[in-house]
């Protein structure tokens, strides 16, 4: 377990998994870091956005864990800079809050948004969703370009190849050409609709 003022020789390389920590809050920073250690996480913390940014560039963490509502930079800010940076565009961030706003820290670029209080069996189990290796080919079909990319980015976060049909004559010539694990359709759509396909 290490403060983000320590060396980055103290994250162990390659050995278990990595968490980056970030929120103003040492109480919340303390917990967290006392339940991912539980979960067999090496875990860094940073009291702010502009710390966090510069923890999330010297490591390559598996998973991310940012609160909304800091001093300075916000934790929107933060999720939109990790999200352009090539090192961290495809990390699981998971936005804690005690706001109630999911559909705008999922458009945001969050893969995962978590009210507080939060509790351990609850982090246990979303965890385990990034734990589990998953293999695969997800069809994603769906005429709505966020609504495909939130899908699209959160099966690659976890670990499926997934690719995208825009209607559903162009998903249903795919899913023929190259049989997919899984589908992800939408139903309301122009022309040939999700029922339809």
């Amino acid at each position: 377990v290490m403060n983000s003022d320590e060396t980055d020789a103290q994250l162990p390389p390659g050995k278990g998994r990595t968490a980056l920590v970030i929120d103003d809050n040492e109480s919340a920073l303390d917990l967290m870091r006392r339940w991912l250690t539980r979960l067999d996480y090496s875990v860094v913390t940073a009291h702010d956005g502009e710390q966090g940014i510069v923890e999330a560039s010297k490591h390559s963490f598996d998973l991310i864990i940012l609160d909304v509502l800091m001093p300075g930079r916000s934790g929107y800010d933060v999720l939109a800079q990790l999200r352009k940076d090539e090192h961290t565009a495809d990390t699981p961030i998971i936005l804690v809050t005690v706001e109630d706003d999911r559909a705008r820290g999922l458009n945001a670029g969050a893969t995962e948004y978590v009210r507080k209080p939060i509790v351990e069996d609850q982090l246990r189990q979303l965890l385990e969703v990034y734990q589990t290796p998953a293999r695969g080919d997800v069809l994603v079909i769906e005429d709505d370009d966020d609504a495909a990319e939130l899908v699209i980015r959160c099966a690659s976060q976890v670990g499926f190849a997934a690719r995208r049909a825009a209607d559903g004559a162009e998903g249903m010539k795919m899913a023929h050409e190259r049989h997919p694990s899984a589908i992800v359709l939408d139903l309301a759509m122009p022309r040939f609709d999700g029922f339809s396909v």
